[in-house]
């Protein structure tokens, strides 16, 4: 995954080979409606951001040791909360099928996620902002580039 968000209720958003997947949060709940490894988790990055065959900073990916000698995963297997899962099992509702496709107004490349209370957010490569909060995806072309998070706060 190139981007990743979640709300810690078990809705998340990711990117990944340039698409767009979404979880609700209601496929699959495990025991507790929470993403393996608690809320607020739903990325498997180590303390450099690195994570599953994801090259490191030597160019390595896969089962290749990175600089402090841990293995990332290999093509049949992916780390989920320090445990290993093999292609084909579930955890706790995370499998594919969790995960729908939305189709966005625009069709632009997503590099930037965010969720806030009641909104999703998506940042296009193209710059596009694109928010559902709720009743279906608008957008409005802002052309911001080079967008690397999105960070959303409640006022009052």
């Amino acid at each position: 995954a190139t981007a990743v968000a979640g709300d810690g209720g078990g809705h998340a958003m990711a990117v990944v080979a340039g698409e767009l997947l979404v979880r609700d949060g209601t496929v699959g709940e495990g025991p507790e409606g929470t993403p393996p490894g608690g809320a607020g988790s739903g990325s498997t990055a180590d303390d450099k951001g690195r994570s599953g065959s994801t090259p490191d900073d030597k160019g390595r990916s896969g089962s290749t040791p990175d600089d402090k000698g841990r293995s990332g995963s290999t093509p049949d297997e992916k780390e989920e909360s320090g445990s290993t899962i093999r292609s084909g099992e579930s955890v706790q509702g995370w499998d594919s099928d969790a995960w729908v496709t939305p189709t966005l107004p625009v069709d632009e490349r997503p590099v930037a996620l965010g969720y806030g209370p009641g909104i999703s957010v998506v940042v296009t490569e193209a710059g596009t902002l694109c928010v559902d909060a709720g009743d279906g995806w608008r957008h409005q072309v802002v052309g911001v580039r080079d967008v690397g998070g999105v960070a959303l706060a409640t006022v009052e």
